[in-house]
């Protein structure tokens, strides 16, 4: 880890400072702790835990047995299993418990034939995530149960992104290029909306 402010006192917080440090290792994905105090890193080398009170301590590093890189990363938003962390590994689903010293995945999914292109938790069932892929199938899991889905429905176009509702727990929604489809998982397979060509361009994000 190259620091590149080393003024700093080591020890001392950050929070609220602008600081900037560089790491070894290149990564691409990044997301945030439901306390708001801790990012988790994804990127070729696996992941690493960066303490956003004391960056300059080493951060821990979670090696991931693949030869594919992490696409997408997503920390469980539930302060009930705030250690549960999501990553995408080309096909395969793979969930930590960073609550835990162990190193070790506590649920490894092969969840779709075709690389994942988004994982989202859901926030109101805290052991749900769903993911999407280049297959046109759209799965949510159960992380305290087997390897099966628990729901899955298909658009008949691969889905690139996906976000739960906020509000309504059976609801969700998934990015399709530049449409956009409505679920509620109460109703089986047929969305309830669909907003057509919603943008001129792909859709690059969804919440």
């Amino acid at each position: 880890m190259n620091r590149t402010s080393a003024r700093w006192p080591y020890g001392a917080s950050t929070i609220g400072v602008d600081y900037s440090i560089k790491y070894p290792y290149r990564f691409t994905k990044m997301s945030i702790s439901p306390y708001g105090r801790d990012v988790v890193l994804g990127g070729r080398a696996g992941l690493a835990i960066i303490d956003l009170e004391f960056p300059l301590s080493p951060p821990r590093t979670i090696s991931i047995d693949s030869m594919w890189k992490i696409s997408k990363v997503a920390w469980c938003p539930s302060l009930q299993h705030h250690g549960w962390v999501g990553t995408a590994v080309n096909q395969t689903l793979v969930v930590h418990d960073l609550a835990n010293t162990s190193s070790q995945p506590m649920r490894v999914v092969r969840a779709h034939p075709m690389a994942i292109t988004d994982i989202a938790w859901a926030p109101l069932v805290p052991s749900w995530i769903g993911t999407t892929s280049i297959d046109p199938i759209v799965k949510i899991w159960d992380v305290r149960r087997d390897q099966k889905p628990v729901w899955y429905f298909s658009r008949w176009e691969p889905a690139d992104l996906l976000a739960f509702n906020n509000v309504h727990m059976h609801r969700l929604a998934t990015v399709h290029r530049n449409k956009i489809a409505i679920w509620d998982i109460r109703y089986g397979s047929s969305p309830l909306m669909t907003l057509d060509d919603a943008h001129s361009d792909d859709i690059t994000s969804i919440s």
